[in-house]
């Protein structure tokens, strides 16, 4: 493959047999190609296809803080949320903005039909536009895998992902009556509690026994909140202690705006007035605070500009 890919960067003729993107686009593997493994391909696979976690830290590369693309580190609170979705067949999880949600979710269906035969995902959620960007984050990761662990593409556009060993991800907008034209194994309800309820009620009525009377099938629900509706009641009623009658099937999940890195950190904003007035410079400030006070200080660009912050303590630091 690597010799392949040197002759399509050097612009030389190519074999039939040596082409291995479908309708040539780069990293999106074709059907049918005869591949064989080495041994340590093999057993790297083996190790994705029995950890998802492994898959995700040692296989998923994202784009990072900064913009550039790197391997996927998962937060605590991260390993969480894709346990949460792996073991248990109905979940739902209320997580804040910028959570890294979504991109768990997306290497959690990846995973499921990249390593499994005939596995039908279904991704739905509040808008066009979060659901696009939804399959765009799984094509990103799989662009980015190595060859040995991508599955052949057979149809690959903005709403569809179908692969050559039988599995698909299909997506679809918000809608009362649910387009159910094939097996849901996997049913993805991103932004749930943004979905107007007259909808969403009368959607989940349909779809969830659908998907239900089908063997080892899954339902995973996540949202931000949004006030009192169907994603409130499921949340609710989620967390309701074993043997209440009103007690539904979903594990329940929360992941709060605190969990997440860097978000309790202070921003330092410095008025040239006031340092004017009493006479004191941002260097004297910003060593005060290290020095005097024992704070840790760190620099982010953003917006182009280098702003200063205060790091918070984490508990086993100073408070």
């Amino acid at each position: 493959v690597k010799e392949i890919q040197e002759k399509e960067r050097l612009a030389l003729p190519l074999k039939l047999t040596e082409r291995l993107w479908f309708k040539n686009n780069p990293g999106i593997r074709r059907p049918g190609l005869k591949f064989a493994m080495t041994p340590d391909e093999v057993q790297e696979y083996i190790k994705c296809k029995l950890s998802v976690y492994y898959f995700a830290e040692h296989y998923c590369k994202i784009k990072l803080e900064d913009g550039s693309i790197g391997q996927m580190k998962l937060r605590d609170y991260q390993k969480d949320i894709i346990r949460l979705y792996v073991e248990n067949r109905y979940s739902i999880l209320m997580a804040s903005r910028q959570s890294g949600k979504t991109v768990s979710a997306a290497i959690v269906m990846l995973w499921t039909v990249l390593f499994n035969k005939d596995k039908g995902v279904m991704v739905v959620a509040n808008k066009s536009t979060t659901v696009k960007e939804i399959v765009r984050k799984i094509k990103d990761i799989y662009k980015l895998l190595p060859f040995f662990l991508k599955t052949g593409i057979v149809n690959w556009n903005e709403k569809t992902l179908a692969f050559e060993n039988g599995s698909r991800i299909q997506s679809e907008n918000r809608t009362k009556e649910p387009a159910i034209g094939f097996t849901i194994d996997l049913l993805y309800l991103d932004e749930f509690a943004k979905i107007p309820d007259n909808i969403v009620r009368a959607y989940y009525a349909s779809v969830v026994p659908t998907v239900s009377s089908i063997s080892n099938s899954k339902i995973i629900i996540t949202s931000t909140p949004d006030g009192h509706n169907l994603f409130y009641e499921l949340l609710r009623d989620a967390e309701l202690p074993e043997g209440d009658v009103h007690k539904n099937p979903y594990k329940a999940l929360k992941v709060y705006w605190f969990q997440i890195k860097g978000r309790r950190d202070t921003k330092i904003k410095l008025i040239d007035e006031k340092l004017q007035k009493y006479g004191l410079t941002e260097d004297y400030v910003l060593n005060y605070l290290r020095n005097e006070l024992e704070y840790k200080l760190y620099d982010k660009v953003v917006d182009g500009k280098i702003c200063h912050y205060i790091k918070w303590y984490e508990d086993d630091e100073k408070t």
